[in-house]
């Protein structure tokens, strides 16, 4: 039986066999197994308006790892998706703090952002390189409150860092999930809190926040704003709908994951 499991394995495992499953909702697989040298990284969140400013801390990867330079190279989108700029750093330090503030970004709005650690030279072996940096926020120039990266969401195959050819992938399989998810705080010991969410997928989803239901287009940044409850919880069809938390108390605020 083990060795017929094995002969199986490589059909049950193909991209046809899940988007079969995840399509019939028989068997659902999210993240996919990528093969190639690739570097990847979150959806991570900035925002300047409202007094804040983003604070973004990248780690020189490729030298720390692999022993090869490397460049960070930051790609942002606006709330809708849309790419909005990109800027390239060369690592002088084993770690990069850049500040995203709305004379940075010209606009005092939110959105996301990946974050990615490119190779200066030829890749030979298998080099997969993932970001989940902290981002910190702070409000009205006050210490920040930082948070790690919550979901590995894009990717872009590593060759080199001139690579302006190559676009940035998905790591997500296209699926149809049924998911509930439930936070574990109670939100009332907060005067207002703010629920981020990020939608990586090419398609639809959507969010069912205790009752109240959205839509988040590909690529959609949306801020659902709760007040009231004790407890939330979020229904999706998107099998990881984990959002960024940030919560409120007079001058106080605090930022986590759901």
């Amino acid at each position: 039986m083990t060795s017929i499991k094995k002969l199986l394995r490589p059909i049950y495992n193909s991209a046809l066999a899940i988007r079969i499953g995840n399509f019939t909702r028989l068997r659902t697989v999210i993240f996919k197994d990528i093969p190639y040298s690739y570097s990847a990284s979150d959806l991570f969140f900035w925002k300047t308006h409202q007094g804040f400013e983003t604070i973004f801390r990248a780690t020189d990867i490729g030298r720390h790892y692999f022993d090869k330079d490397s460049v960070l190279k930051l790609i942002f989108f606006d709330n809708k998706g849309s790419e909005l700029k990109s800027f390239d750093f060369n690592f002088s330090s084993k770690v990069i703090e850049f500040h995203i503030t709305k004379e940075i970004m010209q606009i005092e709005s939110f959105g996301s952002f990946v974050a990615l650690n490119l190779l200066n030279e030829n890749v030979g072996d298998e080099i997969k390189i993932t970001n989940r940096c902290y981002v910190g926020y702070s409000r009205n120039h006050d210490e920040p409150s930082f948070v790690h990266g919550n979901v590995i969401s894009r990717h872009i195959k590593q060759k080199n860092s001139k690579q302006e050819s190559e676009s940035l992938l998905s790591n997500f399989w296209p699926h149809k999930a049924k998911t509930t998810y439930l936070i574990q705080k109670n939100f009332k010991d907060f005067e207002e809190n703010e629920f981020v969410f990020i939608n990586p997928l090419h398609s639809n989803i959507e969010i069912v926040l205790n009752g109240s239901q959205h839509c988040l287009s590909p690529m959609e940044t949306k801020i659902i704003r709760a007040n009231g409850d004790s407890l939330y919880s979020i229904e999706s069809n998107f099998g990881f709908p984990r959002p960024l938390v940030f919560s409120y108390k007079n001058k106080f605020f605090d930022v986590h994951h759901g």
